[in-house]
């Protein structure tokens, strides 16, 4: 079975190369993009950046990772919960964010 050359050179535990991003806006898309090949050019060019730098940076990106996932599934608990409370009272579901609780 032949491997991808992504999935050869990491140890597959990354999840996130699954996960896509909808919520994205078209401005932060293209600033990502943009800061993808500025880095891809820097290496391609032979510059260093300071390893402090990118330290910071993964652990930051790692935190708001959490961040947004803690805040997704908060919305989607709080939204399970007003559409259980509208079940008990006998009120039309009320549909809010993207909710796929249903009773």
């Amino acid at each position: 079975m032949a491997t991808r050359h992504y999935e050869s050179s990491t140890s597959g535990m990354n999840f996130d190369r699954f996960l896509d991003k909808f919520d994205e806006s078209t401005l932060v898309t293209m600033k990502r993009h943009y800061w993808t090949a500025k880095q891809l050019l820097r290496t391609k060019l032979g510059k260093k950046e300071d390893e402090h730098l990118l330290a910071s940076d993964a652990s930051l990106d790692s935190k708001l990772t959490l961040f947004r996932s803690v805040r997704d599934t908060s919305e989607n608990l709080l939204a399970c919960v007003e559409n259980y409370q509208a079940f008990l009272l006998g009120i039309p579901f009320l549909h809010v964010y993207n909710s796929s609780c249903s009773f």
